[in-house]
């Protein structure tokens, strides 16, 4: 769970300058204003790992100011470090859809981003309670105020559920869009496995959760066991503040098996667990590192199914108060050839096995609201298949009770296209699709600015018609300090999307290219 490391102070107030709603204060429905922080509350040991991982504030900045542009409403996103060249980030976003020069400047003094001056590997919302963001946070109690005295109503989004944003939220006298932190431990590995099994549904065979390694080896062999045809597991640190795979681990358990003809106990397996025959998708964490996790996050085993032909999809929805649940999108998730690590997504989800996965997703989902869950959440699932003529086994394995990381792409792409339904997009009769990447990358890209990469996209056959509703939108810009962007391409076929995204690391190859020419020549003089 992740209120673990939140180190909420009940007793003190942060923005103690936000008065309360007087009784007779009409909020107006129609005039929303909306505040964002995006806190993405994983775990602190991870944020200092992974490079570039003050970017995970930035990803939902180009659907909110996109979204912000087309009502004309007003914005403050917050994030932390400050956001290179974002004048012409937001300039940018708002240009996507056809407007006048005076809409433009007017929608543009609507859009505040306000960057913390702090680049340490913590939560956007530990930032935010520093001491050194005291007048970021005078700024926002009057942004929210002013507001509220306009009548206009103020809409907190956030990440994901936590104490911390949560006691924010109480003070800006706001309510946070995610689910209560009360309900964080079902979005655990093993919380999910327990919900599948309640609900009726097969799930990859797993063990309980596990708190030592000397646990972990004696349920691996049972799990081994009754599976006579498997030899590889999947080892999943169970609290939530292990995100995209970063808390995962992957053992062949063959060599193993081969030795002992499967008669395999605790004390063989635990033998066996060791830095050269575990892979470890967090490489910087690595086997040593695990073990230690163990104790506070737990973690369990599940076997991992192979497969000829093999998918991962993740059905997105929401759960509402009366307990209703509403079915927003399902994905085609793309990993790392770990297989483990997320790094994109493809919509709309294949044909023959969606009609299953909304079916089992609404089951999951009355499951949690029943375990008193309220709000965004998601189910990743595995469809796998012996031939391309079998029917295909459709396994939910994870619950993500938070955003996902498919969720800032599927929002840019609803605020430019009309949604068709629960099947995918439409356009005067023709279909759209699109393929996203968080991880548009190479070494070379390191250094290349924002401002120069969209002008160059901006400029090419690529860039986003919103006359044809086909095109590149880029995000994630201030990921090109370490050589990374993203992008989402909408085209009428999943092929038309790929060689926009190829196109994109051909302009990209260009600048950089012609940046290490530039500084060559320089270095001569």
């Amino acid at each position: 769970m992740n209120t673990s490391e939140t180190h909420a102070d009940h007793g003190r107030e942060w923005f103690p300058l936000v008065e309360p709603l007087a009784s007779e204060t009409r909020m107006d429905d129609g005039q929303e204003a909306v505040l964002a922080m995006y806190s993405r509350e994983c775990s602190a040991e991870l944020l200092g790992r992974l490079v570039g991982s003050n970017c995970f504030v930035e990803r939902p900045l180009a659907p909110e100011v996109i979204e912000a542009a087309e009502r004309e409403s007003e914005l403050l996103y917050i994030t932390a470090p400050e956001l290179p060249d974002i004048e012409i980030v937001v300039d940018y976003y708002v240009r996507l859809t056809a407007k006048s020069e005076d809409a433009i400047a007017r929608i543009k003094k609507n859009i505040v981003v306000l960057a913390l001056d702090n680049s340490e590997p913590l939560w956007l919302s530990q930032k935010l309670v520093g001491e050194a963001a005291k007048q970021e946070r005078l700024f926002i109690a009057e942004w929210v105020s002013e507001r509220h005295k306009s009548g206009k109503k103020v809409v907190l989004h956030t990440f994901e559920p936590s104490e911390m944003t949560e006691q924010i939220a109480h003070e800006l006298r706001l309510q946070p869009d995610q689910a209560s932190s009360r309900t964080i431990e079902i979005g655990s590995k093993y919380s999910a496995k327990r919900i599948f099994r309640a609900c009726g549904i097969r799930t990859p065979t797993s063990t309980k959760e596990c708190h030592s390694l000397q646990d972990l080896a004696s349920e691996i062999a049972t799990l081994l066991g009754q599976e006579a045809d498997s030899w590889k597991v999947l080892l999943k640190l169970s609290s939530t503040l292990y995100g995209a795979g970063q808390g995962n681990a992957l053992v062949d358990m063959r060599a193993l098996i081969d030795k002992y003809c499967g008669e395999l106990d605790g004390a063989r397996v635990l033998g066996y667990l060791n830095e050269g025959n575990v892979d470890v998708v967090d490489k910087k964490l690595g086997w040593k590192g695990f073990v230690q996790e163990m104790s506070r996050a737990g973690v369990i085993a599940e076997r991992y199914v192979e497969a000829k032909h093999k998918s991962s999809p993740s059905a997105q929805g929401r759960v509402t108060k009366d307990g209703s649940v509403v079915l927003t999108s399902i994905h085609e998730q793309r990993f790392a050839a770990n297989e483990q690590t997320y790094i994109g997504s493809f919509y709309p989800v294949r044909q023959d096995y969606r009609k299953r996965i909304e079916h089992l997703f609404e089951r999951i989902a009355h499951k949690a609201f029943d375990e008193g869950h309220v709000g965004p959440i998601s189910v990743d699932f595995l469809c796998v298949r012996a031939a391309s003529t079998a029917e295909w086994e459709v396994l939910p394995i994870e619950i993500n009770n938070r955003l996902t990381g498919t969720a800032h792409s599927f929002r840019i792409v609803t605020s430019l296209l009309t949604q068709d339904g629960r099947t995918g997009f439409c356009v005067s009769g023709e279909p759209r699709v699109y393929l996203a990447s968080d991880a548009i990358y190479k070494p070379e890209y390191v250094g290349l600015r924002p401002a120069e990469v969209i002008g160059a996209i901006a400029a090419s056959e690529i860039h986003y018609n919103d006359d044809n509703k086909k095109g590149v939108i880029l995000y994630m810009l201030s990921g090109l300090a370490f050589g990374k962007c993203g992008a989402v391409a909408i085209g009428s076929s999943e092929r038309d999307c790929t060689i926009m995204q190829e196109g994109i690391y051909k302009i990209l190859d260009d600048l950089a290219a012609a940046k290490a020419k530039g500084m060559g020549r320089k270095g001569l003089r």
